[in-house]
This record gives structure tokens, sequence and C-alpha cells, in this order.
């Protein structure tokens, strides 16, 4: 059974720009011969090409309206980069598969609801769907409201010095064999005179 028999569906191809073309080539070129092969006549080929698989014919969704709802994927990497950049969803002080990594994970992706239930409230005018021309992206509104909801978060936990020495370990750098830099025991000791001949007040 072949695999179109298995797969059902029309492949859609949608040919590149030639600037396009000859960036996907030179890439699949440099894949290739970083993997120890050179590129075959057939992959230089479809190198030139987008395709897209969809099981509805063309006469419900032709070749260019297909390319133009793939390249709407891009919209999804928006949200995860937007996700690395403002919450650091990829950064979590803890072990990879632990239960404290889990529990960073579910707390970050809980504030990402909650700042985007926020932004969608206070920007309810903004024209951020998909559906309408949009004059602004997520990017700066997701900013604006995530200042304001971090400084909220902070007003409620005022500053107690009874736990400024946690505050303080916590905010260390981890153990590493590379120790952070300090001055030379030589200069130490020279500002140390220094101080006692009252020549500085460092």
């Amino acid at each position: 059974m072949s695999w179109q028999q298995t797969h059902p569906g029309l492949p859609s191809r949608d040919p590149l720009t030639r600037r396009k073309s000859r960036t996907s080539a030179a890439q699949s070129q440099t894949t290739r011969q970083r993997q120890g092969r050179n590129p075959s006549t057939e992959a230089l080929c479809l190198s030139e090409w987008v395709l897209i698989f969809t099981s509805l014919p063309p006469e419900v969704l032709c070749t260019t309206t297909a390319s133009a709802l793939y390249r709407v994927r891009w919209q999804v990497e928006l949200v995860i980069k937007r996700l690395k950049s403002l919450l650091n969803v990829d950064e979590l002080r803890a072990h990879k598969g632990s239960k404290l990594a889990e529990l960073y994970l579910h707390g970050k992706l809980l504030y990402a609801a909650v700042l985007e239930k926020m932004t969608q409230s206070r920007f309810a005018n903004a024209k951020r769907k998909l559906d309408n021309p949009r004059r602004l992206t997520d990017w700066r509104l997701w900013k604006t409201v995530a200042n304001d909801l971090n400084a909220g978060i902070k007003a409620c936990f005022p500053v107690d010095a009874r736990f400024e020495d946690d505050n303080i370990k916590s905010l260390s750098e981890r153990p590493r064999k590379r120790t952070l830099q300090c001055l030379p025991s030589p200069i130490l000791a020279l500002l140390n005179q220094c101080r006692e001949m009252a020549l500085s007040r460092v």
C-alpha cells in the first residue's frame, strides 16, 4: 500500500521567491555538508518549494490561501517567544523533571493566563485578533500589563528585615567551580594601608 493510499489528501505546492529559494538551497546544502553528505538533486529541487499537505480540495482551499494560512503559524512562535522573554518560562530554578520544576512551570503558566485575561480587559478596544487588520502586536500590551501586575504583587509583600538573609541567599549564585571575581590580596592590603593613613575612603 502506497503512502498516498494510507494518507488520503492533496499536496499543495507553493514556489518560493528567487531570493528565498537561494537561501533555502544554501541552508539545505550547509546542513548536508555538516552531516558529511552532499545534497541530492531532488533535495535541491524541493528546497525551491513549500509543500503543504491538506485533505481539503483546491476548490475549498486554494494553494495561495493554504500557503498564507500556513505562514500564520508564526503567531504561535511569537507567543512562545513572549513567554520566554517576559516570563522566562524556559528558565526554572529547579532540577529538570522534579516536582519543584513542575510547580514553577505551572505557576508561570497561571501568571501568563492572568496576564492575558487582564490584557483583554484593559485593551478591549485594541484590534488584536487575526480576523481584522492589526496596528499593534501583543508584545507591548503584555509588557505594560506585566509591569503593573508585578508592581501590584510586590506591594502585597512589604519588605521585612527579618527575611533579608533569606532574600540574599535566594538571589545568590549557585555553587560553581569558578568563583566570582574579587580584588587580589595585595590590592586589598594596599587599600587597608591607605585607609589607615587617611589617604583613601574606599
